[in-house]
């Protein structure tokens, strides 16, 4: 995991970029006839669109991209996957909160929004993000990593990025989850879900890299939930301000961090992880890590503060 207090000077989502595509996966440069130059731009023009909120950053975009490597080459999924879909799902993973506004979906819909307007109520925040990308970085020439694809696979490609996308809405998360880890226990091979629904094998290791935070070294994740938690509050401070109701943990004189960090553990990240690694059990050190710091805010919340 990378820890936010440690970035170099405002580049990495460029850098991990270029390492994972360049160093780790380069076949899928060759293949696309992909430049070095085209690659710098496209993260470059990525990494210009995120803004500066406290996590939905730059910063999270590689995180999430740098988990997702992990997670594909230490399942070796990697070695399965097609060159076209190796590009699309880091596309996907590094833009996948692209100009991302601070704020959730449940925000933009209560306050009219003009996004919320314009994707109907309907993942909003994930609706904008997959627009933005194809809109404004691909279609410009200097960064279109997609240029040299043919016309069928373009279409394959955008679709995918799409799905990619729209499926680390949180909305989704439970049906998603449960028809997957339902194919999972209900296969000979774990793997061979990968060939029966790849699409949403590819979508859940997707998701998987976005709420990956709790598997992470505990000062790494306490990292992520300062800066999670300052975004709730930001949004907060707004629905007062708009005389909205407050949502839940957004209201900094009330919230407890423990019992929001151990609820997003147990009903979200765990059954998640779970799955992940019934699917590739060589991922089992992350369930370890997250009840080690499942046990870690346990432990704080029955300590009273000073």
């Amino acid at each position: 995991g990378i820890n936010a207090e440690y970035m170099g000077p405002d580049n990495f989502l460029i850098h991990i970029g270029v390492n994972i595509l360049k160093y780790r996966y380069p076949k899928v440069l060759t293949t696309f006839d992909i430049s070095d130059t085209i690659l710098k731009n496209f993260l470059h023009a990525i990494q210009n669109g995120y803004k500066d909120n406290p996590y939905h950053n730059a910063i999270h975009a590689a995180d999430v991209m740098h988990t997702l490597h992990c997670i594909l080459s230490m399942s070796h999924v990697d070695e399965q996957l097609t060159p076209l879909e190796l590009l699309c799902m880091f596309v996907a993973a590094a833009g996948h909160d692209y100009g991302h506004p601070g704020v959730n979906n449940n925000y933009l819909v209560k306050t009219k929004n003009e996004l919320a307007l314009q994707y109907n109520d309907h993942s909003v925040c994930e609706n904008y993000h997959a627009s933005a990308i194809f809109k404004e970085v691909l279609v410009r020439p200097e960064c279109d990593i997609f240029a040299n694809l043919p016309d069928d696979q373009w279409y394959v490609a955008r679709a995918l990025v799409i799905s990619l996308i729209l499926g680390t809405d949180m909305q989704h998360h439970f049906a998603k989850l449960g028809t997957w880890h339902t194919k999972i226990k209900s296969s000979t091979s774990p793997k061979d879900v990968l060939l029966d629904d790849r699409n949403l094998t590819l979508e859940m290791l997707m998701h998987a890299s976005d709420i990956s935070n709790p598997v992470k070294p505990i000062n790494i994740y306490n990292n992520w939930v300062n800066r999670v938690m300052k975004e709730f509050y930001n949004q907060g401070a707004k629905e007062k301000e708009n005389q909205l109701k407050i949502s839940p943990f957004c209201d900094e004189a009330t919230a407890q961090v423990p019992a929001c960090q151990i609820g997003f553990i147990t009903f979200i990240v765990k059954p998640m992880y779970t799955a992940l690694v019934d699917f590739a059990p060589s991922l089992s050190d992350t369930l370890k890590q997250l009840d080690e710091n499942l046990a870690y805010y346990q432990n704080l919340q029955t300590v009273p503060p000073l």
